[in-house]
């Protein structure tokens, strides 16, 4: 317990956060600024802040600086020794410290809490544009080096440090991890939630994962709809792909994709029954599994949830103009460069729609080289100390997340009906995603206890992730001016902002030497983020929280998939399979009434179009609401309805609807095309469809992705995910003090680290809707409001059966509770001479 005399500063990189609220299939699903959820009280500060950050850490001569915003709340922390939590923000704008379950953990342990904006996103690109020339400073590894850089500048400042903690959830998870592992004298300690930490190139997994948490009806719908929807492509394209709103996906990838990535966000965000009840039911009845399918997707992928069909146009994608919508575009030059995550069906030869997309986006010569990655980082093999991996045991990501536990860095995968992707640091795995947590709204008071931490007490910084939001370092983000975009900077951004920030600190106390304890916490992107943060950086934490951390570059992420399928079950996967074949046969037919039926009539690509769909579906799951996907696809298809409008409705109220994925046009953040990048440059996470029983349709291939990447950034564009999953370990990360969750029904499980060790124990939490992020959100189930609260659970003692026999225990010095999920006591010198902290 933290004393009069410390204060903990807690840096999370957590993507679901207002900055980047929630990770889609392949975007991580971000929700900036502009989804809705704006308020006073959504926030626990919106001041900015400013640091002068290092261009290109890997020059021996340019010394250019660009400004990255972060942000800092400091009303928890306890003066003038306490820890230190270094919130990550991941792929998307950073529009302030949000009032969320981090804040809870921060009141518990008197902790200061920082969060710097990754570089190109929102205000801190380096650029004026983001043309694939400028993005060449845009990587994992110059984000890593950013965070090391400000946080020794502050160190160098007043010799003073306090214990830092890095946070993050999925991208933010595995800067997290690789973070700690790279600069382990910076922190003490990591948490990658869902951290993507291995680049995959052909991530099946994703998929298989999306079969198995849909459950074998779900998973057979699921299938049979993608099937419809492939054949209606094939005669009247233009209708189907109205039917789901995406008549301006012109590429059948990208129209897949959308289709597929609706399926998944069902399984990743812990909603399966919302995909899958409807399109079992549908199934059962005989029903339109299409018109079901296109119903959820319209509801919920492009309702609830807020989804925009113009995320997975390509044309939108090679908008290199720095603005709001720029994350989609800097995400996939990532994506296309380092850790690729292609979703690609297994057995399936569909790269090439993931490599065409990453050379049409970003030019020829772009691809991502998973092999370096992971190469760089140790991928699911990462080594390190002090970092903690959670991954929702439905989400897709979680298999390219650090899935074992090693006593050092533990890894938990949190099962549960909707335990998808970053459900831990989410307090409350529930969509839509308001940023304001509301204790009444959980059914155990003691779910969100008993899940993560008892209340920490903490002040609060988060810097925002480069390029991102207000942190971009160009006016524009042309693939030129994005090249300074990628996971690798974002950690070293964060490790310089931790150096920058603890100096600052000591001056503002008045001390010439001190160091605070650190606590990083991460979901998604960000949770691998956290891990990666904590793997290279372990000096300047204390520990990592890797929630749903997709911390495994993955090119060819069929698991993706699969796990889709199987959170959906039997009934729900067989509904949304045959709404695929059925909006595909569409497309063929009558592309633009399928489109338009979906409101995507701007996707012009099939490809986008599909892809839009397929994560309006992984929503569900993703986010612990596979109900919202399923009861009405399975109900469609017992009762003979139509699947595909089942599935445009669930689409257009909760994808497009309550999860307001809507707002994707260039503006500040640049998000869309900033996380495009790194996906098309670094992580891939391609979603290609399986070879065999895949839910998203088989124009969601490998080829889609690495047209979309060359498409929006360029010839050369492509993620190099051997790379990223080197540099960083993949899901075999090493470290320390570094917890992994992930949610059983979360697809993005399969990208992140599911296996435990003794100082890096993995948890997958199991239950009907964990999902994404599941385990720091306290209760999986939607709607995901961020701050813990217990009343919303359906079972608030899932995720506790799931942790409660992996708890580990050592006398080492400063402990960190992490909701009664682990006790690991940090042996850091620095660690214990300021603090202690529970984990």
């Amino acid at each position: 317990m933290p004393t009069s005399s410390s204060f903990s500063l807690l840096l999370t990189t957590m993507l679901w956060t207002l900055a980047s609220a929630f990770m889609n299939p392949r975007t991580f699903l971000q929700l900036g600024s502009s989804s809705g959820a704006r308020g006073t009280g959504n926030y626990l500060t919106t001041e900015e802040f400013w640091f002068d950050q290092t261009l290109d850490h890997f020059s021996p001569y340019d010394r250019s600086k660009f400004p990255q915003r972060y942000y800092e709340f400091l009303n928890y922390f306890i003066t003038p020794d306490g820890p230190i939590f270094l919130r990550i923000c991941g792929e998307a704008v950073c529009s302030g410290i949000a009032n969320d379950y981090l804040s809870v953990l921060a009141k518990k342990f008197g902790a200061a809490v920082v969060s710097p904006e990754h570089r190109y996103y929102g205000k801190s690109s380096p650029f004026k544009s983001h043309t694939s020339e400028n993005l060449r400073y845009l990587s994992s590894k110059q984000a890593l080096f950013d965070l090391a850089n400000s946080l020794n500048v502050k160190l160098n400042k007043t010799k003073g440090e306090n214990p830092w903690f890095v946070f993050g959830v999925s991208y933010a998870g595995a800067l997290s991890a690789w973070f700690r592992v790279k600069f382990p004298h910076l922190t003490c300690g990591s948490v990658a939630s869902s951290a993507v930490v291995e680049a995959v190139y052909e991530f099946t997994e994703f998929d298989q994962q999306v079969g198995e948490s849909a459950g074998p009806q779900c998973k057979a719908a699921l299938q049979e709809t993608k099937s419809l929807v492939q054949q209606r492509l094939s005669t009247n394209r233009k209708a189907v792909k109205a039917l789901f709103g995406a008549t301006q996906l012109d590429i059948d990838g990208d129209f897949m994709y959308f289709l597929a990535d609706a399926a998944g966000t069902a399984f990743q965000s812990g909603i399966p029954d919302k995909l899958c009840s409807p399109l079992v039911q549908a199934k059962t009845n005989e029903e339109d599994l299409v018109e079901t399918y296109a119903k959820y997707v319209k509801d919920h992928y492009l309702g609830s949830f807020g989804v925009d069909v113009e995320t997975y146009n390509q044309k939108h994608l090679k908008n290199t103009a720095v603005s709001e919508g720029s994350s989609d575009r800097l995400w996939w030059f990532q994506v296309c460069t380092e850790v690729a995550y292609f979703q690609v069906a297994p057995a399936n030869d569909s790269i090439r729609y993931h490599l065409d997309l990453c050379k049409n986006v970003f030019g020829k010569g772009i691809y991502p080289d998973v092999v370096a990655t992971n190469l760089y980082y140790g991928g699911k093999k990462i080594a390190g100390s002090k970092i903690v991996f959670t991954n929702g045991s439905q989400d897709p990501w979680r298999h390219a997340s650090k899935q074992t536990s090693s006593p050092d860095m533990p890894s938990y995968v949190i099962s549960c009906h909707n335990c998808g992707h970053g459900t831990d640091l989410r307090g409350c795995p529930q969509f839509p995603f308001p940023p304001k947590g509301n204790s009444q709204n959980c059914s155990n008071p003691d779910a969100v206890n008993k899940v993560l931490a008892k209340k920490f007490g903490a002040a609060i910084v988060s810097p925002e992730h480069r390029y991102y939001g207000k942190s971009s370092p160009f006016k524009s983000h042309t693939t030129q001016n994005l090249k300074y975009l990628s996971s690798k900077q974002a950690l070293f951004d964060l490790a310089a902002f931790r150096e920058f920030y603890q100096n600052w600190l000591n001056v503002k106390l008045n001390r010439t030497k001190g160091d605070n304890p650190w606590f990083v916490f991460g979901v998604s992107y960000s949770g691998a983020l956290s891990a990666w943060f904590r793997v290279k950086f372990p000096h300047l934490t204390c520990g990592s929280l890797a929630s749903s951390a997709v911390v495994e570059a993955i090119y060819d992420f069929t698991e993706f998939d699969q796990q889709i399928g199987e959170s959906a079950g039997p009934q729900c996967k067989a509904a949304l399979q045959e709404t695929t074949r059925i909006v595909e046969q569409s497309l063929t037919t009558n592309g633009k009434a399928i489109r338009a039926l979906f409101g995507a009539s701007q996707l012009d690509i099939d490809g986008d179009f599909m892809y839009f769909l397929a994560d309006a579906a992984v929503i569900a799951f993703q986010y612990g609401n596979p109900d919202k996907l399923c009861s009405p696809l399975v109900q469609a298809k017992t009762n003979g309805e139509d699947l595909v409008e089942a599935y445009a409705k669930y689409v257009k109220d909760f994808y497009l609807g309550t999860f307001g994925v809507d707002n994707t046009a260039v503006s500040e953040g640049s998000s869309d095309r900033l996380w495009w990048f790194q996906v098309c440059t670094e992580v891939a996470y391609f979603q290609v469809a399986p070879a065999n029983d895949s839910i998203r349709s088989s124009k969601v291939d490998t080829r889609y992705h690495e047209d979309l990447c060359k498409n929006v950034f360029g010839d050369g564009i492509y993620p190099d995910v051997v790379a990223t999953n080197l540099y960083y370990g993949g899901t075999k990360i090493a470290g320390s003090k570094i917890v992994f969750t992930n949610g059983s029904q979360d697809p993005w499980r399969h990208a992140s680290k599911q296996t435990s060790s003794p100082d890096m124990p993995s948890y997958v939490i199991s239950c009907h809707n964990c999902g994404h992020g599941t385990d720091l959100r306290g209760c999986p189930q939607s709607p995901l409001t961020l701050e813990g609260n217990s009343q919303n659970c359906s079972n608030p003692d899932a995720v506790n059966k799931c942790l409660e026999d992996h708890q580990v225990r050592a006398d080492l010095g400063p402990v960190v509770e992490l909701s009664g999920v682990i006790d690991v006591v940090w042996d850091m010198p620095e660690c214990l001479s300021t603090s202690r902290v529970s984990w």
